[in-house]
């Protein structure tokens, strides 16, 4: 299988419906991100993540649609090669990325990975991540899990990616990044300390929210609280979740909660799965329009 087409590609398919304004003296070509509707200038050595990093809160896109592209649990290992529980953890998010790009048939204006992306917590394990990720161009956004670490984690990808706990402006909504990453457990917690946080982040934001954290309510610690304690202070109206490698859906007062496949393996599934391929790696594919609507597709591919 050939691999997730480059920035250049993209640059292809681009429709620039507008330029940023003054920019200043460009040493390099210009990198086209059509979702965006920009045209952005590469200058001052600049990497293609780093600029398009910066198309996540650009003012310019508060009135137009934005995506994101939610891939989650791919429990990668510091060999690209490497087996793990039969499968190759690499190879699959390799062929997993290339498959849900091409089903999308555009660049999503943010690729977000919830959680437990290193299996074995090493460096090597996040540099084959960064390595795939960066030169597509497209802004990154990624959650720790119960298999990582955080801080290595946020060592190698932190200057190329957002990584949790953040606040992301995309579009005309705020995506609320949570780190629920416990160390030495398997369930999550969102301590009190993120929480007060999220609350002085917010305060004063009127976007539309969505929240992204590795472990649903019912893997964390006091998890049967942390709804109603967000609710104290935002109205998020969706929530994306990886941890339980399967689809999921279900609803909290007026917040959806959407749990997302694994692009590695799938655990036995607790609802039908809407395609019928609940055995099938996937994703998640979410589109936010400007007047606060929203909509869905889940995706799947062969394993």
């Amino acid at each position: 299988m050939q691999p997730p087409r480059s920035c250049a590609y993209w640059h292809t398919r681009a429709h620039s419906l507008a330029r940023l304004p003054k920019a200043p003296a460009l040493k390099r070509t210009s990198l086209a991100l059509p979702e965006a509707g920009l045209m952005v200038a590469s200058h001052r050595g600049q990497t293609c993540a780093e600029l398009s990093k910066l198309l996540v809160d650009s003012r310019f896109s508060l009135v137009m649609a934005v995506s994101i592209l939610q891939l989650s649990d791919p429990h990668l290992l510091a060999n690209p090669l490497g087996w793990y529980r039969g499968v190759q953890p690499f190879v699959a998010l390799k062929n997993g990325l290339e498959s849900a790009l091409l089903q999308i048939g555009r660049p999503p204006n943010l690729l977000l990975l919830t959680g437990d992306l290193c299996q074995d917590e090493s460096w090597a394990g996040y540099a084959l991540l960064r390595n795939l990720l960066v030169p597509l161009g497209i802004p990154i956004a990624l959650l720790a899990g119960n298999h990582d670490h955080p801080q290595l984690l946020r060592a190698c990808l932190g200057r190329v990616a957002h990584v949790a706990p953040a606040l992301i402006p995309i579009g005309a909504w705020q995506l609320l990044l949570l780190d629920s990453h416990w160390p030495g457990e398997v369930d999550g917690w969102i301590s009190k300390a993120q929480l007060h946080w999220a609350k002085k982040v917010l305060d004063n934001q009127y976007a539309d929210l969505l929240v992204a954290v590795h472990h649903p309510p019912e893997a964390q610690r006091e998890g049967s609280l942390f709804l109603d304690r967000l609710a104290t202070f935002a109205k998020p109206k969706i929530v994306l979740m990886g941890h339980i490698h399967q689809h999921w859906r279900d609803t909290h007062a007026k917040t959806t909660l959407l749990g997302c496949p694994s692009s590695f393996l799938q655990f036995k599934p607790t609802q039908i799965c809407p395609l019928g391929l609940p055995h099938q790696c996937g994703a998640r594919f979410v589109e936010l329009e400007a007047d606060g609507t929203w909509q869905e597709t889940l995706l799947r591919w062969p394993n």
